[in-house]
């Protein structure tokens, strides 16, 4: 391919118009809220459970919830402002869900300039609204770094 001066002065008024563009780019996307540490969900009921979520800018906390981890049929629930007083952290009630089903939630922030994060999305089920047999497994650090064990009675008898 030759390269005519015609063809060389194109190019270069494309790549001039072009820079101030591509220089605005990052910081349109450095603007947009991040969730810290992912979600988490606790405080199941019947119907509903509490949602957790921190953001590193002030930004409002939305959360969808569906039937169906695709999310083609979804609630939506405005939170809380998540601000520096509260270390960038939120709590939302989520309520009116049906008892004993598995919910699949969404957690979005938007930010004060209408900018938002990348979702991140989390499941629980809801508690059965009359009893029902459980299963329960239980993990933890019982003696942890050897405290708790005593070798007096010969280390740990469980």
């Amino acid at each position: 391919m030759q390269l005519t001066r015609r063809s060389l002065l194109r190019y270069a008024a494309l790549g001039a118009a072009a820079t101030p563009v591509l220089a605005c780019s990052p910081a349109l996307v450095r603007t947009r809220p991040m969730l810290t540490h992912g979600v988490a969900s606790g405080d199941v009921r019947a119907d509903g459970a509490l949602v957790w979520a921190r953001s590193d800018t002030p930004a409002t906390m939305i959360v969808d919830t569906s039937a169906t981890d695709s999310f083609s049929s979804v609630t939506t629930m405005r939170g809380p402002l998540l601000t520096p007083q509260s270390d960038g952290t939120g709590v939302l009630r989520l309520t009116g869900l049906p008892a004993g089903q598995k919910v699949h939630y969404r957690v979005t922030l938007e930010g004060e300039d209408g900018a938002t994060s990348e979702p991140v999305t989390g499941m629980f089920s809801t508690a059965p609204d009359g009893p029902s047999d459980i299963r329960l497994l239980w993990g933890g650090d019982t003696a942890g770094q050897g405290y708790g064990i005593n070798p007096d009675i010969g280390g740990m008898t469980i």
